[in-house]
């Protein structure tokens, strides 16, 4: 097979607005869940749903967010400043709660079964929050600095590695190994400005936001390989925040902190054309 890559803004793609757009306000992420088919969007004072691509809205619980979010053993896993909440899929009732200590500036977010790394943008750390006991979480330190300001973040589970994107100009790629703690540099030089987000699709490649230029463009796993797949304001980017990757329905959904409004863009895969073989007739 292979991946054609293309995409559409969903909302404007059907020219559909929100409905009670007006309740969005300062939006950072956005996370899937494939439960039941539904994105989460981060809205300050209170965590929004949709099960339409941004149409319509709900409410979700009664606990706010403010940046990053993760679906994870049953649970949302949701930054609201200082605070990391663990809350019930099904219930949308609050499980726990986690204060760090003498953080500066929780944002990113990334997952695996057990446990979420969080990024701290003002001291340049990584933290590492068992989630094991929603009820009783801990924290400990994955990587004390990582000498840039770092951002959105995603565990690769097949590497054993959670892979951080960071702000600034021309902003590097990095990796912490979830065994060891150390750290990597995966792309020194993106030639990008102030990177957000970053997910990972079911072949291994990554997708990451820029505000400058607004875009996301995939790398391959080992970052050796990269491509422009959505960018601009006509392709619905506007400081392209979050973003979250959806395996299920091979969707990417970005958090648009310049407007507030969520955008969804689909990946398909099409067929490989027909080879010939060696009688010139084709293969297939």
């Amino acid at each position: 097979m292979i991946l054609r890559l293309y995409f559409f803004s969903l909302a404007l793609f059907f020219g559909l607005a929100p409905s009670f757009a007006q309740t969005l306000e300062t939006i950072e992420a956005v996370e899937y869940d494939p439960a039941v088919d539904r994105w989460f969007v981060t809205n300050e004072s209170n965590i929004l749903q949709t099960r339409d691509n941004g149409n319509s809205y709900q409410f979700f619980g009664s606990v706010s967010a403010t940046h990053g979010m993760e679906v994870v053993d049953g649970m949302l896993i949701a930054i609201s400043d200082g605070t990391i909440h663990a809350i019930d899929l099904t219930t949308a009732q609050l499980l726990g709660s986690i204060t760090i200590p003498r953080i500066g500036f929780l944002n990113g977010m990334g997952s695996r079964p057990g446990e979420v790394i969080v990024s701290d943008f003002a001291k340049g750390k990584l933290h590492r929050i068992d989630i094991s006991e929603p009820a009783n979480m801990k924290s400990t330190v994955l990587a004390a600095n990582t000498r840039t300001r770092p951002n959105g973040v995603v565990v690769d589970a097949r590497n054993n590695r959670a892979v951080i994107v960071n702000w600034g100009s021309n902003a590097p790629i990095l990796a912490v190994d979830l065994s060891t703690g150390r750290l990597s540099t995966l792309v020194k030089d993106t030639g990008l400005g102030n990177l957000d987000g970053i997910d990972i699709d079911a072949g291994g490649n990554f997708y990451v936001s820029s505000w400058s230029p607004a875009r996301i463009t995939k790398f391959n796993n080992d970052f050796s390989q990269s491509s422009v797949v959505v960018e601009g304001a006509d392709a619905g980017l506007f400081n392209p925040a979050d973003i979250s990757y959806s395996l299920q329905t091979k969707t990417l959904g970005v958090a648009n902190r310049g407007n507030s409004t969520p955008s969804f863009y689909y990946f398909a895969e099409k067929p490989d054309p027909p080879q010939p073989s060696e009688d010139g007739v084709s293969a297939n």
